[in-house]
Formats: C-alpha cells, structure tokens, sequence
C-alpha cells in the first residue's frame, strides 16, 4: 500500500495529531499514544517508507497499539539500524509486527531478550518444522563440551524462549494451523534437565532412571569399542505410562579440574574430605582418574499427548 500523501509531512513536521488521525484510520484505538510511538520510532528509523509499513503491519495484527508500542520498546534495546535492516523484508516487517500485536508475552520476551530477534528473522525460523534429529544437533551444539550446570540451565532458557517464539511467529503469521501449533506449543511445557551417574554425591539429585543407566552402560561400551567421551550423544523417543518424550543424554568426561573433588580419596585436600563427609555421608563419586566417564547431562521433553 502507498503511503498517505500527508504521512512524509506529518512525520517531518513531528504533527503528532496528523500521525494521530493516521494511526486511527489504520486502526489503532489510542491515536495519541500511536503518534508518540511513530516520532520515536521514525528518529530512529529515519525511514519513512519502513515506518509506514510498520503501521500497516500493526494495523494487520489483533493489537495495533501493542505491536507500535513493544516496537518502539524492542528498537531501544538494540544498536543503530539493526532493527531496520531485519525489517527491510517484507515478510520480516509483517510478521514481526503479527507477533508483538498478537503476544504481549512475545514481545516481553523479546524487549527482554533482544538477541533473539535477528537469528530469528535472519535465518527465518518461522519457517521451521521441528524434526528429532535437528533437535538433537541443537542440543549437542547447546550442551557444548564443559559446562557448568548453571550456564547448561541458562543455555536451556534461552533455547525455549527462542522456540516459544518461533512457535508464535508461526501461528500469528499462518505458518502452521492449530494441530500443529497445539502440538509444538505442548512440546514446550515440562521440560526436564539435571545432570545424572550411576556413582552419585547425591542420591536425592543426580540418580538415573532406568532408561538413563541403560545410555550410561552404552556409553562406556561405547568407549571400549575405542569411542571418546567428548561430544558422545544418544537420543530417542520413549514412550511411557505418560506419554511420549523427546530424552537427550550427552556424556560428561572428568576434566582434570574436576580430580580436587572427585579424584581417589588419597589425594583429596583434608577439608574437602571433611566436608564430604559432613555433607554428603552416602557419597560414591570419588575414585575417579581424568578422562572416566562421570555422568551425563540428561534432557527430558515431552512430545504429544
């Protein structure tokens, strides 16, 4: 659609009942606000053309104040420009406005989490249509080799947020009808992550289930055979009592940081085998010798129900 003979010149001139009137037309309730949200987007933008698209966008989506609103908001989260260069497709524009008027929990996620937004558009996961083993590259690549359980859980977030709104995106835009949806919506709820070995510190944290033993047997079969620990995976589709689950295991090699705690008794530090002793009574993991296989992060996620 072109552009209204008076938006350039409403815009130049900052004639915010102009841009009011014209907001109002294109749908928005709050005029007012809607003009305020348009100047500051527009000293950002500096792009009349794009700004107009956007409005037409919003005015597409369920809230046309919203959509203008978290925009401006998302805009002041990132560098100079990058908001626009991802907006310069049409698609991009549309959609990403569909999103934000469609999901106020869209956009605070994104407000929240700018970063998200550009592998988002760039790589137009919207288009996307999740497949076991593109999950299961996706969560060797997120595990990485050495992290920390507070970073893995961090990692985690960040990879459900960046699919809440993959899945947002597609149901706004009309990517996927609603079976689909349902399905990749219920697959987000009730995740489950911990770290797990048959030789635990904690048995109320860190005991396998019986399907977690089994990959963990595998995985030492695996490194008789002459295979490493490092980058060691094993993923599939259980069915339970409950349903079907998604489980991801990915083996964790003793790194040589790790012997302070968890190598032979003998050489332990006496406070650390003092507090041990005070803390963990029941403990089994110690012994160890760098490179033996310690456990494994495992990765829960149901599927359909």
């Amino acid at each position: 659609m072109v552009p209204d003979r008076c938006w350039d010149s409403a815009l130049a001139s900052g004639a915010r009942d102009d841009l009011a009137q014209l907001a109002q037309e294109a749908g928005c309730q709050d005029g007012t606000k809607a003009a305020r949200n348009l100047l500051d987007l527009q000293a950002h933008m500096q792009d009349p053309d794009l700004l107009w698209r956007c409005l037409q966008s919003a005015a597409a989506s369920a809230d046309p104040d919203q959509a203008l609103t978290l925009l401006d908001r998302l805009l002041q989260q990132l560098p100079a420009q990058e908001l626009p260069a991802l907006l310069q497709a049409e698609e991009a524009c549309g959609g990403l406005l569909l999103l934000l008027g469609g999901s106020q929990l869209a956009g605070q996620i994104l407000c929240r989490r700018p970063q998200l937004l550009a592998p988002l558009i760039q790589q137009q996961r919207w288009q996307w249509q999740r497949q076991e083993q593109d999950l299961t590259t996706e969560l060797s690549e997120l595990v990485g080799e050495e992290p920390d359980f507070a970073t893995l859980q961090s990692r985690l977030r960040q990879f459900k947020y960046a699919e809440l709104l993959r899945i947002c995106w597609r149901d706004l835009a009309g990517w996927a009808d609603v079976p689909q949806i349902t399905a990749e919506l219920s697959r987000e709820k009730g995740w489950r992550i911990t770290r797990v070995s048959d030789r635990v510190r904690n048995p109320l944290l860190g005991t396998p289930d019986a399907w977690e033993q089994k990959v963990l047997a595998e995985f030492r079969q695996r490194a008789k055979d002459g295979a490493s620990y490092k980058g060691m995976t094993y993923s599939e589709v259980v069915k339970e009592p409950a349903g079907e689950y998604y489980r991801f295991m990915k083996a964790i090699p003793l790194q040589g940081k790790c012997m302070a705690c968890h190598g032979p008794k003998k050489n332990l530090a006496p406070a650390v085998l003092e507090t041990l002793e005070k803390r963990y009574p029941h403990d089994q993991a110690t012994g160890y010798a760098v490179g033996d296989l310690r456990g494994a992060f495992s990765i829960k996620r149901p599927l359909e129900q």
